[in-house]
């Protein structure tokens, strides 16, 4: 009975771990990383003399996998005990030539839709973005998703995928277009500084369109956290903004409107420990003295409470 529970045990593990071997060539330095997505999870590999890798990779569960080298990056769609094979060559794929990769092993539909999308997808540069008038700026934005989601719309209709990861990709891809509104004011007023023209009605059309306090979508969308602290820090600060000359207000309302919001914990806990580690440099003495006193009203992960005493120590006599 033992050996049988032993054997089951040895049988379970090993199909967390997805053998993923390959080669790069006109690689850059002499590593490779894979940032499993929703485990939070970046693991470095070494490459030999010529290029080749090999590693087994701790899958949870299947999904999305960002396969890097230098400011390369190949997408990937593992399962749990998959088998992969890899061919890469670096200077293409940072040429944007995603079809020039091979997958000799684990060449599923899912990591074909990525590798059709970012062929074709249209991002425009920081200059053809930024010097539009926020009408116009508004307008390309809702034509790229467009066009970016018939990319997605026309592949899968040939070659069915992954109903939950085809949704959260859809998402994923939104995440650069959407953190671009967070840019605009700023470069916009260095590239048309004539223009005096002010927002249109739901300028953002992300605000609607991206999902918001879905614990779901917060883990396992690549670096939609990012995109969702920001959101939340923004959506205060504008509120908040008449209460910035008067700093241990700011820090009291703060506080007292984060928790107004209802957010998951998780997702309250990095907003809030990215306000704290973003202000207590910043502030004088008093509000300092505040944020420290309220800070675990919004902030309870152990990890991020041993940072914040941590600073606090340093800043405070």
């Amino acid at each position: 009975m033992m050996f049988l529970w032993i054997a089951c045990l040895l049988a379970c593990n090993s199909n967390d771990r997805t053998p993923v071997r390959g080669n790069l060539q006109n690689c850059k330095g002499k590593k490779v990383y894979f940032e499993i997505c929703g485990q939070d999870t970046t693991i470095t590999v070494a490459l030999d003399s010529v290029g080749n890798f090999e590693i087994n990779l701790p899958l949870k569960e299947a999904g999305y996998v960002r396969l890097a080298n230098g400011k390369a990056a190949f997408p990937l769609y593992l399962q749990p005990g998959e088998k992969v094979q890899v061919k890469m060559d670096v200077e293409k794929v940072q040429n944007g030539d995603y079809k020039s990769v091979e997958l000799v092993e684990g060449n599923n539909p899912e990591t074909r839709m990525m590798v059709d999308y970012y062929e074709k997808q249209w991002f425009p540069s920081t200059q053809e973005m930024f010097v539009l008038p926020p009408v116009d700026f508004k307008q390309m934005m809702d034509s790229i998703v467009r066009h970016n989601d018939a990319i997605i719309t026309n592949f899968v209709k040939k070659t069915p995928c992954d109903p939950e990861f085809e949704r959260l990709f859809r998402i994923q891809v939104k995440v650069p277009l959407a953190a671009s509104y967070f840019y605009y004011p700023m470069y916009h007023s260095l590239l048309n500084r004539e223009d005096q023209s002010e927002e249109p009605d739901h300028f953002n059309i992300f605000d609607e369109m991206l999902p918001k306090n879905d614990i779901g979508v917060y883990q396992k969308v690549y670096r939609y956290k990012v995109y969702e602290v920001s959101y939340w820090n923004n959506l205060l600060g504008e509120k908040l903004a008449g209460l910035m000359s008067e700093p241990e207000q700011f820090v009291n309302a703060y506080i007292d409107e984060l928790n107004k919001l209802g957010l998951h914990e998780q997702i309250r806990d990095d907003v809030g420990n990215n306000f704290v580690m973003q202000y207590y440099n910043e502030l004088p003495e008093e509000a300092v003295l505040i944020l420290k006193s309220r800070y675990k009203e919004i902030v309870v992960n152990p990890k991020y409470l041993k940072e914040i005493e941590r600073v606090f120590q340093n800043v405070l006599p």
